[in-house]
C-alpha cells in the first residue's frame, strides 16, 4: 500500500497527515467532486444519487466545496450525508479557489488509486465505474473515460453524443488537436496524476493540462465506446465558450502546451486562431457549430 502526505483539512485542522493509498482492493475506488455557490442544489443531489446507483459501489465520494455555499446548497448536503453516511466526505474550503486548485486538493484527499472524476450537475449511469474500472485494469491504463449523452437541462431530451478515440495511439495523436477525455466521465489512476503533477491552475483547461502532463509522463490512455454518462447541457454551455475573455485563456493553454514541447509552433498557431475564432462567433452560430459539426449525432 502507497502512502502520501496531505493536508488534514477534514476537521479542519492544518496540519499534516500521512494517510495510505489503497492499492490492493481492485474494485475499491473514489469519487471526486467539486461545488461552489451558484450550482443548483437540485442537481448536486441527483448527482450523487447516480452514483449511489452504481453496480459496482464506490468506496468513497470526495465532494469539495469550493468557498462559502448557498444555505439551499448546505441544507441539500445535509441531506445527502444523512444519506450517505461515512461513504460522503463533505471538505469545506475558507474561500473559492477555482476548479484546478480544488481538485488538486481533493485528488490528494482520495483514499484509493482509482478515482472517478463526476460533475456536480451530470448522471452516471449505473454501470459506468463498473465498466471503466475493469476496462482500465484489463488494459493497463492509467486514464480513461467513455462516451457522454449530452441532455436539455431537465434531463428529459437527449441531444448530441460526445464521441472521441478509443486507442491510445489515437488519443495521443489527437491531444495534440483537441481534449482526448470526456472530463465528466473520467477515470484515473491517482499516482499517475500526481507523479504527473497533478490539477493545477489552468483556468477553463485544468483537465486537458493534465491529461497533457500525464502523456508526457509515459501515462495509457483508453476511452470506451459507449455511453456512461449523461451530461447537462443547454445554450449555457455554449455561452461559456465565448468572449474575449474565453479566448485570452484559450492562447495561454495551447502556448504552455507548446512551451513544454507537446506540440510544434505551427499547430499551436493553427490551435490559437481555430478555437479563437469560434470564440468570437454569436452564441447561436458557435452553438450551431458544436452540435452540427464538431459533434456526433445520437
Amino acid at each position: 500500500m502507497m502512502k502520501r502526505f496531505i493536508p488534514g483539512i477534514e476537521s479542519g485542522c492544518n496540519r499534516v497527515k500521512e494517510e495510505p493509498l489503497d492499492t490492493t482492493n481492485p474494485n475499491a475506488y473514489s469519487v471526486l467532486m467539486s461545488v461552489y455557490d451558484r450550482e443548483e442544489p437540485a442537481y448536486l443531489a441527483q448527482s450523487v444519487r447516480s452514483i449511489l446507483r452504481q453496480t459496482l459501489p464506490a468506496d468513497e465520494i470526495v465532494l469539495m466545496c469550493d468557498g462559502p455555499l448557498t444555505p439551499p446548497l448546505d441544507e441539500t448536503i445535509r441531506e445527502l450525508t444523512q444519506e450517505c453516511g461515512a461513504l460522503l466526505r463533505v471538505i469545506r474550503r475558507p474561500a473559492h479557489a477555482g476548479l484546478g486548485p480544488v481538485l488538486a486538493q481533493g485528488l490528494t484527499l482520495c483514499r484509493n488509486e482509482y478515482v472517478a472524476r463526476m460533475d456536480t450537475d451530470d448522471v452516471a449511469l449505473p454501470q459506468r465505474c463498473r465498466e471503466q474500472l475493469r476496462f482500465m485494469q484489463a488494459q493497463h491504463l492509467d486514464l480513461c473515460s467513455a462516451a457522454v449523452q449530452e441532455m436539455s437541462k431537465d434531463m428529459k431530451t437527449a441531444g448530441m453524443v460526445r464521441r472521441l478515440p478509443l486507442t491510445h495511439e489515437e488519443l495521443r495523436a489527437y491531444a495534440g488537436r483537441r481534449n482526448p477525455m470526456n472530463h465528466p466521465c473520467v477515470m484515473l489512476r491517482a499516482g499517475a496524476a500526481l507523479a504527473a503533477g497533478n490539477y493545477r491552475e489552468m483556468p477553463l483547461f485544468e483537465d486537458y493540462d493534465l491529461w497533457i502532463r500525464m502523456l508526457q509522463n509515459g501515462a495509457r490512455l483508453g476511452n470506451l465506446p459507449q455511453v456512461l454518462l449523461n451530461m447537462r447541457g443547454g445554450e449555457d454551455l455554449y455561452a461559456r465558450r465565448g468572449g474575449w475573455a474565453y479566448c485570452k485563456k484559450t492562447a495561454r493553454f495551447w502556448k504552455e502546451m507548446r512551451r513544454t514541447g507537446f506540440i510544434g509552433g505551427g499547430r499551436c498557431a493553427a490551435n490559437i486562431a481555430l478555437r479563437c475564432g469560434v470564440c468570437l462567433l454569436p452564441n447561436a452560430l458557435r452553438g450551431w457549430l458544436y452540435r452540427r459539426k464538431l459533434r456526433e449525432q445520437s
